[in-house]
């Protein structure tokens, strides 16, 4: 008998990895009893992140020592600066993309390609910043060059004000949490989505704000610039940044898609892929 029930729960986590490893979103809203045992089967076998909801999938950087797209659209990075690359959120050496404090020259461009259009979204990566006081770490800038500061798209954490925060074109909506715990320097997870109207931040796998928003569609192209690791105001010679708002950190696992994915499949997909 013991061993029946044995067999039974192995497969039933088996059913369960394989089912939201294949559409997370349809676990989207399986808070009760999946939520134990599934966030337990992503837990142990931690899908590759490229591996999770690839129909949707805009890009996927792993940073194993490139900036290939490994995502199924191809939207290939372009490295600008010092190429520092580091451990990864997985252990592995090489795996993660690193701009040191008060580099002004590095940075990763990301093609318009890949946001122009974009509606509803999910963006997601890993992320180890380095304590530097008043820093300003920019993760993703998607600049606007019409307007000061006009970020199309964005997630900063401010460490002088103990905040992380998102924003969105096109009126500057901003999405905001208080939390001094990026600061410990450890590996911690980071998500955004705009679904509709309603704009959703995510750390370490919790949903931790909501605001309403326009429902717009995004566009970047000549004269703005997708950005990872600097505030892009004017986009993107290099040496021209602010050396107070660069990433001052290393980034791992970054992932767009084309649709708001549910709590549940960025707490337990994202969350626990590697």
């Amino acid at each position: 008998m013991q061993w029946s029930w044995g067999i039974l729960i192995a497969v039933l986590l088996l059913a369960t990895a394989v089912n939201c490893t294949r559409s997370p979103t349809q676990c989207a809203g399986m808070d009760g009893g999946c939520d134990t045992l599934a966030a337990y089967v992503f837990y142990v076998y931690r899908p590759p992140v490229c591996n999770v909801e690839r129909g949707s999938m805009l890009f996927c950087y792993q940073f194993s020592g490139s900036a290939l797209d490994a995502g199924p659209a191809g939207h290939n990075g372009t490295l600008i600066g010092t190429l520092d690359f580091q451990s990864g959120i997985d252990g592995a050496p090489s795996s993660s993309y690193r701009i040191a404090p008060g580099d002004v020259s590095s940075y990763m461009f990301i093609p318009d390609s890949a946001i122009t259009g974009l509606g509803d979204f999910t963006l997601a990566f890993w992320a180890r910043i380095e304590n530097t006081g008043g820093q300003r770490h920019n993760f993703v800038n998607v600049s606007n060059t019409t307007s000061t500061s006009g970020e199309v798209l964005g997630m900063t954490y401010q460490s002088d004000l103990g905040r992380l925060k998102a924003d969105l074109d096109p009126v500057l909506e901003r999405i905001t949490f208080n939390t001094t715990t990026p600061a410990d320097q450890a590996w911690h997870h980071y998500a955004y989505s705009r679904e509709n109207t309603i704009l959703r931040l995510y750390f370490d796998g919790a949903f931790v704000a909501e605001v309403d928003a326009v429902a717009t569609v995004l566009t970047s192209g000549p004269g703005n610039g997708a950005v990872l690791g600097q505030e892009a105001d004017s986009c993107c010679a290099a040496g021209t940044f602010d050396g107070t708002q660069n990433m001052a950190g290393t980034i791992d696992n970054l992932v767009l898609y084309n649709q708001a994915l549910g709590a549940y499949t960025i707490r337990s997909a994202l969350h626990f892929a590697r």
